[in-house]
C-alpha cells in the first residue's frame, strides 16, 4: 500500500514495489524521524500505519498533549511514535527522488539533496570517494526537478511551502 501526499512530483522512477521487503514501512529521508508525505507499507501493516493518526489521544504512547509539544515536526514525530510502539519496523529508503510541486511555486528541488545520500555516506567514510560525491549524485535530479517543474510566476518561492 502506498501513501503519497496529491502534490508530489518524481524526478525518477519509483522502485519495483517486489524489490522492497515485506516486513517493514519504507520511509523517505525527506522527514525526520519518519516522513509522512510519502511511505510504502506491506498490506499486512498498512492497517496499523494508517491508524497512526486515530491513536493519537488513545491507547498509543504519542497522545495529543505530547505531539503539541513536538511542534515542527509533529506528524512525524507521532508516526514514527505510533510505529515503534506497535514495534512495527521501517526503513529509510533515500531512492525516493520526488519534490513537492505546486502550480505558481514549482518544485522545491532542495530536498533532492538527499537522494542516495546513504551512499555516498558510505563510500565517503571509506575513502573510496569525496565529499563532492553527493552534490555529484544529486545533480541530475536536480537540474530534472528545475526543467520539469520550474515556477509559472517567476522566481520560486519554495521557503513558503508548507513541507
Amino acid at each position: 500500500v502506498i501513501r503519497t501526499r496529491p502534490d508530489l512530483a518524481w524526478v525518477a522512477a519509483v522502485p519495483p514495489v517486489k524489490s522492497l521487503y515485506e516486513d517493514r514501512v519504507y520511509v523517505s529521508q525527506n522527514s525526520w524521524p519518519v516522513g509522512d508525505a510519502f511511505f510504502v507499507a506491506p498490506g499486512k501493516l498498512a492497517r496499523e500505519v494508517f491508524r497512526a493518526v486515530d491513536a493519537l489521544g488513545q491507547d498509543s504512547p504519542c497522545d495529543a498533549s505530547q505531539v503539541e509539544e513536538i511542534g515542527h515536526l509533529a506528524a512525524e514525530s507521532a508516526l514514527h511514535r505510533h510505529l515503534a510502539s506497535r514495534k512495527i519496523p521501517t526503513q529509510l529508503y533515500d531512492g525516493f527522488a520526488f519534490v513537492i510541486a505546486r502550480w505558481r511555486e514549482g518544485g522545491d528541488c532542495r530536498g533532492l539533496k538527499q537522494v542516495h545520500a546513504s551512499a555516498c555516506v558510505l563510500a565517503a567514510n571509506e575513502g573510496l570517494v569525496s565529499d563532492a560525491c553527493q552534490a555529484a549524485v544529486a545533480r541530475p535530479y536536480e537540474d530534472g526537478c528545475r526543467r520539469d517543474f520550474p515556477p509559472l510566476s517567476g522566481e520560486s518561492t519554495s521557503e513558503a511551502l508548507d513541507v
